[in-house]
């Protein structure tokens, strides 16, 4: 039974990061999905698509732990009217989870899938070191994720 006792001891600590390494690594792929979905929505529709932290129903906001919005931005006023197609709404990331985006808020995505703007997504919890997640989008609109240092 000790011998039980001490291997649970050291596992529970392995088993924690884990799921805190499975978090934000589930949170940094939605913005990854969204990235991906205004892209192509981008192409589809040969229209400019934007994706923003929402601050209401169509409203962009700065908070990036929110909820993001991906929608045909027709009349280019980075606000969602309520003639233009909602294409995405993501939900809120985790409480534990910080996120910082591009200060603007929103990116957008041309009919060619270029970005108007290379931008990149930091996602961070409450532990420091090499453990953050970072979405990165190229101005060929392309987004990757990788590894990252958290304060």
């Amino acid at each position: 039974m000790a011998i039980v006792a001490i291997l649970l001891g050291l596992a529970a600590p392995s088993f924690q990061s884990f799921v805190l390494d499975a978090r934000l690594t589930s949170e940094a792929r939605k913005i990854l999905l969204a990235l991906q979905t205004a892209r192509s929505e981008a192409s589809r529709i040969n229209a400019n698509v934007l994706l923003c932290a929402s601050a209401g129903d169509s409203v962009c906001g700065t908070d990036w732990t929110t909820n993001k919005l991906v929608f045909a931005d027709v009349n280019n006023n980075k606000r969602r009217s309520t003639t233009e197609t909602l294409v995405f709404s993501g939900a809120p990331a985790a409480a534990t989870t910080t996120i910082a985006g591009p200060a603007a808020g929103w990116i957008e995505f041309y009919s060619s899938g270029q970005a108007n703007a290379a931008a990149t997504f930091k996602l961070c919890d409450t532990r420091t070191g090499n453990v953050g997640r970072l979405v990165s989008v190229g101005l060929t609109g392309r987004p990757s994720l990788t590894t990252t240092t958290c304060p």
